[in-house]
Protein backbone atom coordinates (compact mmCIF):
# COMPACT_ATOMS: atom_id res chain seq x y z
CA UNK A 1 0.00 0.00 0.00
CA UNK A 2 1.32 3.41 -0.95
CA UNK A 3 0.77 6.55 1.08
CA UNK A 4 1.05 8.77 -1.99
CA UNK A 5 -1.84 11.20 -2.18
CA UNK A 6 -2.55 14.49 -3.90
CA UNK A 7 -5.48 16.59 -2.68
CA UNK A 8 -6.91 20.08 -2.98
CA UNK A 9 -7.85 21.29 0.51
CA UNK A 10 -10.68 23.82 0.34
CA UNK A 11 -11.28 26.30 3.17
CA UNK A 12 -13.50 24.83 5.87
CA UNK A 13 -16.99 26.31 6.05
CA UNK A 14 -17.42 24.79 9.52
CA UNK A 15 -14.29 26.48 10.87
CA UNK A 16 -15.34 29.81 9.36
CA UNK A 17 -18.82 29.45 10.89
CA UNK A 18 -17.26 28.77 14.31
CA UNK A 19 -15.02 31.83 14.05
CA UNK A 20 -17.99 33.94 12.90
CA UNK A 21 -20.03 32.68 15.87
CA UNK A 22 -17.28 33.57 18.33
CA UNK A 23 -16.95 37.03 16.77
CA UNK A 24 -20.71 37.52 16.94
CA UNK A 25 -20.65 36.49 20.61
CA UNK A 26 -17.84 38.94 21.39
CA UNK A 27 -19.72 41.74 19.61
CA UNK A 28 -22.91 40.87 21.53
CA UNK A 29 -21.03 40.99 24.84
CA UNK A 30 -19.63 44.37 23.86
CA UNK A 31 -23.11 45.62 23.01
CA UNK A 32 -24.53 44.34 26.31
CA UNK A 33 -21.74 46.00 28.29
CA UNK A 34 -22.23 49.22 26.32
CA UNK A 35 -25.96 49.26 26.99
CA UNK A 36 -25.40 48.69 30.69
CA UNK A 37 -27.15 45.30 30.80
CA UNK A 38 -24.03 43.63 32.22
CA UNK A 39 -21.93 44.98 35.08
CA UNK A 40 -21.97 48.23 36.98
CA UNK A 41 -19.36 50.41 35.33
CA UNK A 42 -19.20 54.14 34.74
CA UNK A 43 -20.69 55.13 31.39
CA UNK A 44 -17.35 56.20 29.90
CA UNK A 45 -15.77 52.83 30.78
CA UNK A 46 -18.78 50.95 29.39
CA UNK A 47 -18.46 52.82 26.11
CA UNK A 48 -14.73 52.07 25.87
CA UNK A 49 -15.28 48.37 26.62
CA UNK A 50 -18.13 48.14 24.10
CA UNK A 51 -16.17 49.83 21.32
CA UNK A 52 -13.12 47.68 22.08
CA UNK A 53 -15.08 44.38 22.01
CA UNK A 54 -16.96 45.24 18.84
CA UNK A 55 -13.79 46.48 17.12
CA UNK A 56 -11.90 43.28 17.99
CA UNK A 57 -14.80 41.10 16.85
CA UNK A 58 -15.08 42.86 13.48
CA UNK A 59 -11.31 42.89 12.98
CA UNK A 60 -10.99 39.15 13.64
CA UNK A 61 -13.96 38.34 11.40
CA UNK A 62 -12.43 40.30 8.51
CA UNK A 63 -9.02 38.74 9.18
CA UNK A 64 -10.50 35.22 9.18
CA UNK A 65 -12.38 35.91 5.94
CA UNK A 66 -9.21 37.12 4.21
CA UNK A 67 -7.06 34.21 5.41
CA UNK A 68 -9.24 31.54 3.82
CA UNK A 69 -6.95 29.78 1.35
CA UNK A 70 -7.07 26.75 -0.84
CA UNK A 71 -4.07 24.47 -0.48
CA UNK A 72 -2.81 21.70 -2.73
CA UNK A 73 -1.02 19.03 -0.71
CA UNK A 74 1.07 16.37 -2.47
CA UNK A 75 2.45 13.52 -0.37
CA UNK A 76 4.81 11.13 -2.14
CA UNK A 77 5.16 7.44 -1.43
CA UNK A 78 8.31 8.14 0.58
CA UNK A 79 6.65 10.73 2.82
CA UNK A 80 7.86 13.88 1.08
CA UNK A 81 5.27 16.68 1.28
CA UNK A 82 4.87 19.49 -1.24
CA UNK A 83 2.56 22.39 -0.38
CA UNK A 84 1.14 24.75 -2.97
CA UNK A 85 -1.30 27.59 -2.44
CA UNK A 86 -2.79 30.37 -4.45
CA UNK A 87 -5.37 30.31 -7.19
CA UNK A 88 -6.04 26.60 -7.05
CA UNK A 89 -9.82 27.00 -7.32
CA UNK A 90 -9.48 29.25 -10.36
CA UNK A 91 -7.29 26.63 -12.01
CA UNK A 92 -9.79 23.85 -11.30
CA UNK A 93 -12.79 25.86 -12.54
CA UNK A 94 -11.09 27.04 -15.71
CA UNK A 95 -9.53 23.64 -16.53
CA UNK A 96 -6.06 25.15 -16.46
CA UNK A 97 -3.21 22.87 -15.55
CA UNK A 98 -2.66 23.09 -11.80
CA UNK A 99 1.13 23.02 -12.12
CA UNK A 100 1.13 26.13 -14.31
CA UNK A 101 -1.23 28.16 -12.18
CA UNK A 102 0.21 27.50 -8.75
CA UNK A 103 3.88 26.88 -9.48
CA UNK A 104 6.18 24.30 -7.98
CA UNK A 105 5.20 24.98 -4.39
CA UNK A 106 7.19 24.42 -1.22
CA UNK A 107 8.88 21.28 -0.05
CA UNK A 108 7.87 20.98 3.60
CA UNK A 109 8.30 18.64 6.56
CA UNK A 110 5.57 17.65 8.99
CA UNK A 111 6.45 18.96 12.44
CA UNK A 112 6.12 16.74 15.49
CA UNK A 113 3.54 19.05 17.12
CA UNK A 114 0.98 18.61 14.34
CA UNK A 115 -2.46 17.44 15.46
CA UNK A 116 -3.83 14.33 13.79
CA UNK A 117 -7.32 13.43 15.04
CA UNK A 118 -9.98 11.28 13.35
CA UNK A 119 -12.00 14.25 11.97
CA UNK A 120 -9.48 17.09 12.24
CA UNK A 121 -5.92 17.59 11.05
CA UNK A 122 -3.86 20.61 12.02
CA UNK A 123 -0.72 20.22 9.97
CA UNK A 124 2.23 22.34 11.03
CA UNK A 125 4.63 22.30 8.12
CA UNK A 126 8.17 23.66 8.07
CA UNK A 127 9.58 24.79 4.73
CA UNK A 128 13.24 24.74 3.75
CA UNK A 129 13.52 28.46 4.57
CA UNK A 130 12.34 27.60 8.13
CA UNK A 131 8.97 29.31 7.68
CA UNK A 132 6.02 27.58 9.36
CA UNK A 133 2.78 26.98 7.46
CA UNK A 134 -0.34 25.84 9.27
CA UNK A 135 -2.93 23.90 7.28
CA UNK A 136 -6.20 23.17 9.09
CA UNK A 137 -8.07 20.27 7.50
CA UNK A 138 -11.55 19.47 8.78
CA UNK A 139 -13.70 16.70 7.40
CA UNK A 140 -15.68 19.22 5.29
CA UNK A 141 -12.55 20.35 3.41
CA UNK A 142 -12.15 17.13 1.44
CA UNK A 143 -14.19 14.17 0.26
CA UNK A 144 -14.30 11.39 2.87
CA UNK A 145 -11.87 9.11 0.99
CA UNK A 146 -9.34 11.90 0.44
CA UNK A 147 -9.51 12.97 4.08
CA UNK A 148 -8.82 9.41 5.18
CA UNK A 149 -5.92 9.08 2.73
CA UNK A 150 -4.29 12.30 4.00
CA UNK A 151 -4.84 11.23 7.60
CA UNK A 152 -3.25 7.81 7.00
CA UNK A 153 -0.31 9.37 5.15
CA UNK A 154 0.32 11.88 7.96
CA UNK A 155 0.12 9.12 10.58
CA UNK A 156 2.59 7.06 8.53
CA UNK A 157 5.02 9.98 8.27
CA UNK A 158 4.76 10.65 12.02
CA UNK A 159 5.24 6.95 12.86
CA UNK A 160 8.32 6.61 10.68
CA UNK A 161 10.10 9.52 12.35
CA UNK A 162 10.23 11.62 9.23
CA UNK A 163 9.37 14.65 11.32
CA UNK A 164 11.99 16.82 12.98
CA UNK A 165 12.32 16.20 16.71
CA UNK A 166 11.95 19.87 17.57
CA UNK A 167 10.20 22.59 15.67
CA UNK A 168 11.78 25.87 14.75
Amino acid sequence: MSIAVSVVVKPSRLLFALVAGICLGAAAIGALVGLGAVGELPSWLRAICAVFCIFLALTEFIRAARRRKTFHVDISGTGQIRLRFGSVTAAVHRNIALQESVGEGLLVKLLADSTIWPHFLLLRLCAEDESIHIVPILSDCLPKESFRAVSVACRWIAAHNLTPQSHI
